[in-house]
This record gives structure tokens, sequence and C-alpha cells, in this order.
């Protein structure tokens, strides 16, 4: 079903955070855009780049695209609880008070079919369980990583989206596992196995 104006049209848009966009965040160099800050990126970046329907997919996905990185690793919180807090801090604090009044649960799916590396015709039933993570969405960690990802020579464009987009999702990452092979970790039992490719990984 298509959006319809009079969903959308009759309300004022709520300004909750502030960032700042500039033209280092097209990296495909297509449109020039004057450095700005602004508590509206949405509708700054949909009229930089003549967004005029939902029809355009290719501008919608740009604008997206800039809008959320921009606001997750520049955007500080304007108006509510966490105002004055970068929209990093504010995020998991945020998620955390409305699960706690009440007012939004914890909801998690896989990103589409899941299947066994040896049987790829055959369905997964994902079941989630006790799990060793490490905290690669730490704030530091990311902000730390993030700058040097401001200075990195990819020498393609792509290869340096793909870090930008793994850091944007990248938060606790499995790093344990109850049964097979594998080095034990030492304070737990149960679930007390270092995943194979979390070692892997880890060497690269």
């Amino acid at each position: 079903m298509c959006m319809q104006a009079e969903w959308v049209e009759p309300y004022e848009l709520i300004e909750v955070m502030e960032c700042t966009i500039d033209a280092k965040e097209l990296k495909e160099g297509k449109v020039k855009i004057p450095e700005t800050t602004t508590r509206r990126a949405a509708e700054f970046m949909c009229e930089q780049l003549k967004v005029s329907s939902q029809k355009d997919v290719d501008n919608l996905h740009l604008a997206h695209e800039v809008v959320y990185n921009a606001g997750f690793y520049k955007g500080t919180m304007v108006s509510g609880e966490f105002a004055g807090l970068s929209v990093q801090d504010a995020k998991p604090k945020c998620k955390a008070a409305l699960c706690a009044s009440g007012q939004a649960f914890t909801y998690l799916e896989p990103e589409g079919l899941v299947t066994p590396r040896s049987t790829p015709d055959v369905e997964c039933v994902v079941a989630l369980v006790d799990q060793w993570y490490l905290k690669y969405g730490a704030h530091e960690w990311q902000a730390a990583v993030g700058k040097h990802l401001e200075s990195l020579e990819c020498f393609n464009p792509q290869v340096a989206k793909a870090f930008r987009d793994a850091l944007a999702w990248l938060s606790d990452w499995a790093c344990s596992r109850s049964f097979g092979l594998g080095t034990r970790i030492p304070w737990d039992e149960q679930v007390g196995l270092v995943h194979c490719l979390v070692i892997a990984s880890d060497c690269l």
C-alpha cells in the first residue's frame, strides 16, 4: 500500500536531533551539498536530492544512508529526557527507558532465511539462548574506529561504505557456543566454547 498524503500532511515534524551533513557523506559524488547543521536532516536531504515521491527509490535510499550515518555518528539529542547526549549514547538509554515503562519491548528476528551450511535447502528455527558477546557497540570503540575510518584510504568507495555500514550495525557480537570443538571459556562451563569464527576474525 502506498503512503497517502493525508496521513502525514496534517502533522508538524518534531525536532528531536541535530546533526551536521557535509559533502563527504555523499561518497558517490553525484550531488554536491553545502555543509549544513540541521534538525530536519531527512527533509534537508530530500530537498537536496529533489525527491518528489516515494517512488524515487534510489535517491530515498541515498538520503536514508546519509541521514542515518550523520545522525548516529554526529547527532545530538535536542529534546526529551536525553537532550544534550550524543545519539550513540542516547539510543540504548532511550530503549531501556521505553522498555522499563512498558511502552516498548525488545523484538528480534533474523534478517532473512536461516539455513545450515551443511544443508542450505533446509530452513532453521532460530532461538535466542544465553551467549557471551564482544561489545563492538561500545561508544569508545565505535568512536575510535569511526575516527580512523575518516582518514583511511580504501581506494574503492564501496569498501569504505562497507566498513561504515558494518560499524553502524555491529553491536554485541556473539562469540560463544555451547557444544562442539573449541577453546573453553574458563568462567562458564555451560556456554563455554569460544566460537571458531571469532578466533579467526580476531587473528586477522
